[in-house]
């Protein structure tokens, strides 16, 4: 007899930026889209991610229990905050990336994160919470201001 409290096995998806096949995430050649993924997350699922840029506008993860997000390589696996023709352009760049609230055993690993105003991963981890082999680039930009005339100006938050 299983006991209440065991966690399910984790059920694997896999994820491409536009998907595959019939969009099930069942394997490679079924993959979900990113935006499938997004409208998916479910507890005790692993997402892997094909080695891509997504263009990423939040990851919101709420009330979800034992989730992974596993790249194929920190170098090659990028979620990115801005198209590539507007990288310099800041003030068009997401918000924010990963955010996950009340969480508990998530996992997020061998991705990069980068271009994002507000954050990377933010989130408050009741429970366990683990990364390894990220690379987070360019994010933590706190607002934008109007100096005393134009142009805009970048305000950089504290931790720039």
């Amino acid at each position: 007899m299983g006991d209440n409290n065991s966690v399910p096995p984790n059920v694997a998806k896999y994820v491409t930026p536009h998907g595959t096949g019939d969009h099930s995430g069942s394997g490679w050649s079924n993959a979900y889209s990113f935006k499938d993924m997004k409208g998916k997350l479910a507890s005790n699922t692993s997402y892997f991610l094909v080695d891509s840029a997504f263009l990423v506008d939040s990851i919101i993860v709420k009330d979800l229990v034992n989730i992974s997000f596993i790249g194929k390589s920190k170098s090659k696996t990028i979620l990115e905050g801005i198209s590539s023709a507007d990288r310099e352009d800041t003030l068009s760049w997401s918000l924010k990336c990963f955010d996950l609230d009340n969480v508990d055993f998530a996992v997020i690993k061998d991705l990069q994160i980068r271009r994002f105003r507000w954050f990377g991963i933010k989130g408050f981890f009741p429970k366990q919470f683990s990364w390894y082999n990220l690379y987070v680039d360019s994010c933590g930009w706190a607002a934008w201001g109007v100096p005393i005339g134009p142009p805009l100006q970048e305000i950089k938050s504290p931790a720039e």
